[in-house]
């Protein structure tokens, strides 16, 4: 079995996808985007544009073929309110090594107060 030696952080929705890929200190390494993975428009082009997006910075990382299961991934995704696009979504997981799967207004919410009380407001 492989250690965790990256950690990356999605935004998952229906315009985009955005992803941050950091070291295990949590400084960001790199960002790149996909096209959209909401779960609402299906859990496998989800997974397309997530895994496209995540190549992606890797190869900006110069890592060209990126051992899945040496990555943390959290998830914030539209849709995972529906229970069982968050199943199949979590079972199809393409091997990465930790998957944590949250909505989207979650971490948003963590993101903007550094994991303190707070709050936002999304609009679309």
């Amino acid at each position: 079995m492989s250690e965790i030696k990256f950690l990356i952080g999605v935004d998952g929705g229906g315009t985009g996808t955005r992803i941050c890929i950091a070291g295990l200190d949590g400084v960001e390494l790199v960002r790149a985007e996909a096209g959209p993975s909401a779960l609402g428009q299906g859990v496998d082009k989800a997974w397309v544009n997530i895994v496209l997006a995540i190549r992606d910075g890797f190869k900006k990382l110069k890592i060209d073929h990126p051992n899945w299961s040496e990555c943390a991934v959290g998830f914030g995704l539209s849709g995972v309110t529906v229970r069982s696009w968050a199943q199949e979504f979590e079972n199809k997981n393409p091997g990465f090594g930790k998957v944590i799967v949250e909505t989207d207004g979650f971490s948003t919410l963590l993101g903007a107060h550094n994991g303190q009380h707070g709050g936002i407001i999304a609009i679309g």
